[in-house]
């Protein structure tokens, strides 16, 4: 089994300005719970990097570490350096967020509960099917040239 986290990171909005970096994980009952949080000043490549070291300490070493986040690249770049072997994914809300607002699409348009169903798909041939119903090959191109891997 492979562990599964989530990570973001977030402006507070006090008289420091900082950022709030979390970790989050499921339990077994598929219960959202805090793994780990840090607060630095802003949101780079070295703070990334010092933050997946303090979360590296806090779990040890996972080499079958799978860590979802937005597409932000100070993230990509910290894991790369700390944890050069675990597998990144792309958040499902930050994606279907970023695909209304590139292709103009409106809440209830087909594309995105196809989307939907292909993303939530567990077999190959379902996300498959699913992918195909898309019918446009520039949200399809959007999708692949994000990291989608089916």
């Amino acid at each position: 089994m492979r562990l599964v986290i989530d990570v973001d990171a977030t402006h507070l909005k006090c008289k420091y300005k900082a950022i709030l970096f979390v970790v989050t994980a499921l339990d077994e009952n598929r219960n959202i719970y805090p793994l780990t949080f840090g607060i630095g000043d802003l949101e780079t490549d070295v703070a990334w990097e010092w933050f997946f070291t303090k979360l590296h300490f806090a779990i040890g070493d996972c080499s079958n570490l799978v860590v979802i986040s937005d597409r932000n690249l100070s993230i990509e770049n910290g894991l790369k350096i700390v944890c050069p072997g675990a597998a990144r994914g792309i958040c499902f809300y930050h994606l279907k967020g970023n695909m209304k607002v590139s292709f103009m699409l409106k809440k209830q348009d087909p594309i995105l509960g196809f989307f939907v169903q292909a993303a939530k798909s567990y077999r190959l041939v379902e996300f498959n099917c699913y992918f195909s119903m898309i019918n446009n090959e520039r949200v399809q191109a959007y999708l692949v040239s994000v990291g989608l891997h089916n």
